[in-house]
């Protein structure tokens, strides 16, 4: 009973890291597309660059259910059940997306054009700026046999080891080089953040890494606060270190802000009766909302042409990030009832 009421924080976490990853792309695309410079820009990017944590909790949950080592997941399970959804949101999707900026921008060639973007996006991860998240799952898939075996037999002491190393050479390290031209020259054989992350959810969730309620308040203060500075200051001082800084999964500040998100919904949040009722319901959604709502974001600003910096600005870009998640939940909820499609979404 004990475990039901724990992995509600589950849903919870999602949801919320769903809506925040909505926020993020309603501020960053309008940021891209509208380029407004001065105070509506550093603005726009201080809001985006706040909600980093975001992508590595949904990574972090990932790794809490996946790693589990009572979960059965052999290869016969990711082939025939995981990978399958991943791969068909891949292809339906970045074919969506191609035929939109076909039609939008009236793009030459017919037919062939359409299908030559569509096999070049998805072979080249050519596709709308969130499809990258796809290709990361795909690759954690194909690991995870392997990962829960390290879950699985390794020590406490082993774990805190391997969580060491990798936010070293994966955080740490990318955060020095930053601010180096040429880079460290230690590195270690391994490419991404993302391990970090899904081993992090699992120690977390499973207790083998504590971190007391006050040091993660602290960890998410340290980290919001530095990227703030890093921000106004990379954006105002135009230090392209600084810039990186504040805006890579990589960076340590965004590392502290997850973490200590996670920690703190995972020691609060443990009852899945005092969870507002709207949180599940975005939680069953959230793999649709994440792949649609960039569609309904390039719906109000390239075909409707909507530019909110001459529409009240931040405020306008708030209403917005309210409207969007609304939206694109619905469109994924009409969806869900679709044969063939509610598969994938």
């Amino acid at each position: 009973m004990k475990e039901k009421r724990r992995v509600a924080y589950f849903s919870e976490l999602r949801a919320v890291s769903c809506v925040a990853i909505v926020i993020f792309h309603t501020f960053y695309c309008a940021a891209r597309l509208f380029q407004p410079g001065g105070a509506p820009y550093l603005g726009t990017i201080l809001v985006r660059n706040c909600l980093l944590w975001a992508v590595p909790c949904f990574v972090m949950v990932t790794g809490a259910l996946l790693l589990n080592p009572e979960k059965r997941l052999g290869p016969d399970r990711v082939f025939g059940r995981y990978l399958p959804r991943a791969v068909g949101a891949l292809l339906v999707f970045s074919f969506v997306f191609a035929l939109f900026d076909f039609v939008v921008d009236a793009q030459p060639g017919g037919i062939p054009a359409l299908l030559g973007s569509w096999v070049s996006a998805v072979l080249f991860n050519g596709s709308w700026l969130h499809m990258w998240y796809l290709y990361m799952l795909i690759a954690v898939y194909l690991m995870l046999p392997i990962y829960r075996v390290t879950s699985r037999h390794c020590s406490d002491a082993e774990l805190r080891y391997l969580l060491w190393l990798y936010a070293a050479f994966q955080a740490l390290v990318p955060t020095i080089n930053f601010f180096l031209q040429d880079g460290l020259g230690p590195y270690i054989f391994v490419y991404t953040v993302y391990p970090l992350y899904l081993f992090l959810g699992y120690a977390i969730h499973s207790e083998r890494v504590r971190i007391p309620l006050g040091a993660s308040i602290a960890l998410v203060i340290a980290g919001t606060v530095g990227l703030l500075v890093a921000t106004y200051f990379g954006i105002e001082g135009e230090i392209e270190a600084l810039r990186s800084l504040s805006g890579s999964f990589s960076s340590v500040l965004v590392l502290m802000q997850a973490v200590g998100i996670f920690s703190i919904v995972h020691q609060l949040r443990t009852d899945a009766e005092k969870a507002p009722r709207v949180l599940p319901a975005i939680d069953k959604r959230s793999f649709g909302i994440y792949l649609l709502h960039v569609l309904v974001i390039y719906y109000i600003y390239r075909v409707l042409q909507m530019n909110p910096y001459q529409s009240g600005g931040l405020s306008m870009l708030a209403m917005l990030s309210a409207i969007v998640p609304v939206v694109t939940w619905a469109i994924s909820w009409v969806l869900g009832h679709v044969p063939g499609i509610k598969k994938i979404v």
